[in-house]
């Protein structure tokens, strides 16, 4: 059950983050690369972080797991993603289309 859930906020966050970048991104792609990433990538992935924890009560542990991420890393991406939603027009632009298809 839990990998459909992933499955489902990986898609959403991926579909939201290429409609506003303009830029494709496929969710394999979100755990793939560590600095310097696309803003569609960082943004997917940053996002899904903080849906499968806020929305569907997933520990950090299992989706530092899922990402091959340490589970402070994982933490330090949610967080600067909340934040963001608040401060970024982009991020709150792609946080709502992204609950709408969730």
């Amino acid at each position: 059950m839990q990998e459909t859930v992933y499955k489902k906020i990986e898609e959403a966050c991926v579909s939201a983050s290429a409609e506003i970048t303009g830029t494709e991104v496929h969710a394999c792609n979100i755990y793939v690369g560590r600095t310097k990433t696309p803003l569609a990538i960082s943004m997917a992935r940053a996002l899904a972080f903080v849906f499968m924890h806020d929305v569907y009560a997933v520990n950090y542990r299992k989706i530092a797991e899922r990402s091959s991420m340490s589970v402070r890393a994982v933490m330090r991406c949610a967080a600067k993603a909340r934040e963001l939603r608040f401060i970024d027009p982009v991020y709150r632009k792609c946080y709502e289309l992204i609950e709408n298809r969730l």
